[in-house]
């Protein structure tokens, strides 16, 4: 467990960080002074009574006793007491300073690891399980460093030093309590591995019972209107049952352990009381080093019961290390260490396949498309026929697994995210709403705009429209996704943003469908500006959305069935003629 700890986690969180352990040393080892001025009272006895053992009276320790005056004991002892009160102060500070700081680059560093992953890979399921695991999983850690690994560490010392104690002493006495202590880890070690997958197991349903929790949370109007929440309730409660099972599980396999290496401990010292009683009864044992041999024993029984539950602790947080550690697996977007340079606005998709992953079939594949510069291309299909997967690959959320896709003659792998980013905008259905105000949300595309084109561009987005039903106007303060902002209303800021870009390609996912009729009328203004001479490419779920595109795709389970302009495709009817009697 140590060595796990001491070989593996702590290198790779320090190698994360980009840190030095060695002010976090440092306050250990000041906390392991601590620990050792607070045993230096028993260590002065203990020497006492070594001192005295030999003579087999109490005579040597009067003698010792004597040496020292009463009035300097208790100053000794007065000022061993204020030291270890300044070091204990020093050190704590100097753990949490350290810990958090430590703590806090390795957070800021796997977040930054998140942040370079394909976005398509970090949304739906996976940003929840990103979510706990830079939560939860690195909190765990952070206690780790500020609290248990101190305290370990100084039982550990506080262990070893007493039995030294013991062992220099009374050798025989010293075996008997290390051969406890040795088999207390040895059944913690040897039990490990059953831990670990309840632990593993009830962290799973953990997150999987989160997410049914936020669903309840937020679809709890619909439940209600359907007066459903008691058939959601029910749907829950195995949830909750088999979560309390496994936390029971977790408990069972991580306390029985512990109750049985410090029965083994406690058991090792009733042999020793036994085998001292028969030492003093037979007089081979003197009173000084008997009393001498029940107090270290006890104290040791004590510092060895500690040690065993933070070696108990230490198991939970190397899982949480190693949960942490898994992101650092996850290939992030290759990015060029020098940027090719696109020239023009046409998009080729050569032979494109992608497959998400856990998925064993591909959600498209044998795409070859070209999308001339400044047309406009509809992409049209059933549900689940790869649309909003193709808009994804186009903006570079990630790349196929098998064939490439150019813009403007550059692959996208070789522009890297940042220039694709400046050549495209996106006006998605689903609209990210930062906190802050309306009007810091759509100048996150631009925060050097002038005044005089953020107001056009409000106009044209219909945002100064939307401002006039807010009291505070723009400046409205946006709470949690996006409150108090209708779907519709979101998309105007995500036009605005797109206007605010001026980009040369414009990718879209049906930009007005959840607009009212002033809105929309305002918005389609603003995209009919936003498309001049532009690139643009967007989902249709509307027929009249796409009557006038240069280009329609359609889509059916991953592959392209049918291109052409409108008119081409009603006269081929097919795919196409299909699709539209269906969805209308």
């Amino acid at each position: 467990m140590w060595s796990g700890f001491k070989n593996q986690a702590l290198p790779r969180v320090l190698a994360v960080a980009g840190g030095s352990g060695w002010p976090l040393l440092g306050a250990i080892l000041l906390r392991l002074l601590d620990r050792l001025l607070a045993l230096l009272p028993l260590l002065l006895l203990a020497g006492w009574l070594l001192i005295a053992s030999p003579a087999g009276s109490m005579d040597a320790l009067i003698a010792v006793d004597g040496m020292i005056a009463m009035d300097a004991l208790v100053a000794i002892l007065a000022g061993l007491c204020c030291l270890q009160l300044m070091i204990a102060i020093a050190a704590q500070l100097g753990m949490f300073r350290h810990s958090y700081q430590l703590v806090s680059d390795y957070r800021r560093a796997m977040i930054n690891r998140v942040r370079q992953l394909p976005l398509m890979r970090t949304r739906g399921r996976y940003a929840s399980e990103y979510s706990e695991r830079l939560t939860e999983d690195i909190n765990q850690l952070e206690g780790a460093f500020t609290h248990l690994l101190p305290e370990l560490l100084a039982s550990a010392l506080l262990v070893v030093i007493l039995l030294l104690v013991m062992l220099i002493q009374l050798p025989a006495a010293g075996l008997m309590l290390a051969a406890g202590l040795l088999a207390g880890i040895a059944v913690l070690q040897g039990l490990q591995q059953r831990f670990y997958a309840a632990a593993e197991a009830r962290k799973q349903q953990f997150s999987h019972l989160s997410g049914l929790l936020l669903e309840f949370v937020s679809g709890l109007v619909t439940l209600r209107l359907f007066a459903a929440t008691g058939w959601f309730k029910a749907k829950l409660q195995p949830g909750f049952q088999q979560l309390h099972d496994q936390a029971m599980q977790v408990e069972i396999r991580g306390a029985l352990p512990v109750m049985a290496a410090r029965l083994l401990l406690e058991l090792s010292f009733v042999a020793l009381l036994a085998w001292l009683c028969w030492q003093w009864q037979s007089s081979q044992l003197a009173a000084e080093p008997l009393l001498l041999a029940v107090l270290v024993g006890y104290q040791l029984l004590d510092s060895g019961s500690e040690l065993f539950t933070q070696l108990t602790m230490l198991r939970y947080t190397l899982q949480s290390e190693q949960r942490v550690h898994q992101l650092t697996a996850l290939a992030p977007l290759p990015e060029p260490a020098r940027p090719a340079v696109a020239t023009g606005a046409t998009l080729e998709l050569c032979n494109v396949h992608y497959r998400y992953p856990g998925v064993d079939r591909d959600v498209l594949q044998q795409l070859d498309v070209t999308i001339p510069a400044g047309s406009q291309t509809a992409i049209v299909g059933h549900s689940g026929s790869g649309k909003s997967t193709l808009l994804a690959l186009l903006a570079r959320f990630d790349d196929p697994q098998q064939g490439e896709i150019r813009a403007g003659g550059q692959p996208l792998t070789a522009l890297g995210s940042e220039q694709v980013h400046r050549l495209i905008s996106m006006v998605f259905q689903d609209v990210q709403l930062t906190g802050g105000s309306i009007r810091d949300n759509i100048l996150l595309a631009d925060p050097e705009i002038a005044p005089q084109r953020f107001e056009q561009v409000c106009q044209l987005s219909g945002c100064a429209l939307l401002a006039q039903r807010l009291s505070d106007g723009l400046d409205t303060s946006l709470g949690e996704q996006g409150q108090p902002l209708s779907g519709g209303e979101r998309q105007c800021i995500a036009l605005a943003r797109a206007l605010l870009r001026d980009t040369p390609i414009i990718l879209l996912d049906e930009a007005t469908a959840s607009l009212d009729v002033a809105l929309q009328a305002q918005v389609r203004q603003g995209l009919a500006c936003l498309s001049a001479g532009r690139t643009v490419i967007s989902v249709a779920h509307r027929l009249e959305t796409v009557r006038d595109a240069d280009q329609i795709l359609v889509l059916q389970q991953g592959r392209l069935v049918q291109s052409g302009t409108h008119a081409e495709l009603v006269a081929q009817c097919g795919d196409y003629q299909r699709l539209w009697r269906a969805e209308l």
